[in-house]
């Protein structure tokens, strides 16, 4: 099993490779990778076990920096480390469904109301895994 160090180390480089992928957009290099480019791309999805299109989806769309799955996490009383290091790959995907989702501005202003845990059904794309993970006992 991970160890709180691990999920530490996968979360900050899971910020590394959505930085260096949104740098990549702000330089103007959306489209094609460079060779060298291509190949540091297929070394960060093998170190996350992400795809190359789950890490494009994370960076380009994603607000992981600002942390609106950790705080959904938190109005529902999970802690996002504990959940990172006890499953790690559920913890990606939702991280990637968090990224896709089109609500982030009510998520915003439900978690900023207090309301989110009462709302996250109406829509937030992983209410269901968080109430899950609830129920499993992930709550703090």
């Amino acid at each position: 099993m991970p160890s709180v160090n691990d999920a530490v180390r996968r979360n900050a480089f899971l910020a590394t490779v959505i930085g260096w992928w949104r740098q990549r957009r702000l330089d103007g290099r959306p489209g094609a990778l460079g060779e060298d480019d291509e190949v540091e791309l297929m070394r960060l999805a093998a170190e996350t076990g992400l795809s190359r299109d789950d890490i494009r989806i994370l960076a380009a769309q994603g607000e992981f920096a600002g942390g609106l799955m950790q705080r959904m996490l938190a109005s529902h009383h999970i802690s996002a480390l504990d959940l990172a290091t006890a499953r790690p790959q559920l913890y990606d995907r939702m991280a990637l469904h968090c990224a896709e989702c089109r609500e982030k501005d009510r998520c915003r202003h439900e978690l900023d109301a207090g309301t989110a845990a009462a709302h996250a059904p109406d829509f937030c794309p992983n209410a269901d895994m968080i109430r899950n993970l609830a129920v499993q006992g992930l709550n703090s």
